[in-house]
């Protein structure tokens, strides 16, 4: 099985897809770069190559239309700082802690249309 198909079978799991809708509900289902809506992708702001360690995190991931997104692909270097800047300004800081979305999401259709 080649790397394409290991990563898109990671896509698929029910721990993806949760990250990427406590993403895109955290974000309020718009791009953080152009406030756009549309078609919408989940971006992590280190790359899984550069560090699988957080690969899983709220605070590594940001909502990106597709033309956003299309923009940063091959550039994440370049757009790293911005991203880190504005997935910081979604969360808020109370006694030290990060607030972030609570309980867990369940898709009631495995085909809906933010998978």
């Amino acid at each position: 099985m080649g790397k394409y198909s290991a990563t898109r079978i990671e896509m698929e799991s029910p721990q993806y897809k949760a990250l990427r809708f406590a993403c895109y509900k955290r974000d309020g289902f718009k791009c953080l770069m152009c406030g756009g809506g549309g078609r919408l992708n989940m971006h992590h702001v280190v790359m899984w190559s550069k560090d699988e360690s957080k690969r899983y995190l709220l605070n590594n991931v940001a909502t990106l239309c597709e033309i956003c997104h299309s923009k940063v692909t091959g550039n994440e270097e370049r757009y790293e700082k911005e991203l880190k800047l504005l997935v910081s300004q979604k969360f808020t800081k109370t006694n030290g802690k990060f607030n972030r979305p609570r309980g867990k999401y369940k898709p009631a259709n495995p085909r809906n249309r933010y998978s």
